[in-house]
């Protein structure tokens, strides 16, 4: 999943998140007590979070594997630098 120009979240998860205030500002707005409809509204909310808990856990797995690759990268460059340095030093971690 891309951002949008500006570093903005993408349209959609703009447009659910419009969508879960406009659910949240009816149920404050229903002052009756209507059990049913009540339980209607509260599965049509628990639909869309999973929706959103699935999108979260997939920017979760993006976010680990970006932070890992960055990992690598650095711990590259770094060791690149020592190289470079040629006093015969040699770093490894102990895992």
């Amino acid at each position: 999943m891309t951002e949008s120009p500006g570093g903005l979240p993408p349209r959609d998860v703009v447009a659910f998140q419009l969508a879960l205030l406009d659910l949240y500002e009816a149920l404050i707005d229903a002052c009756d007590w209507d059990e049913a409809k009540l339980n209607a509204v509260l599965k049509s909310f628990m639909a869309s979070v999973l929706g959103l808990m699935r999108l979260q856990q997939s920017l979760g797995e993006q976010v680990r594997t970006t932070q890992k690759e960055w990992i690598r990268d650095y711990r590259a460059q770094l060791e690149q630098w020592l190289a470079a340095q040629g006093d015969g030093v040699s770093w490894r971690p102990e895992r």
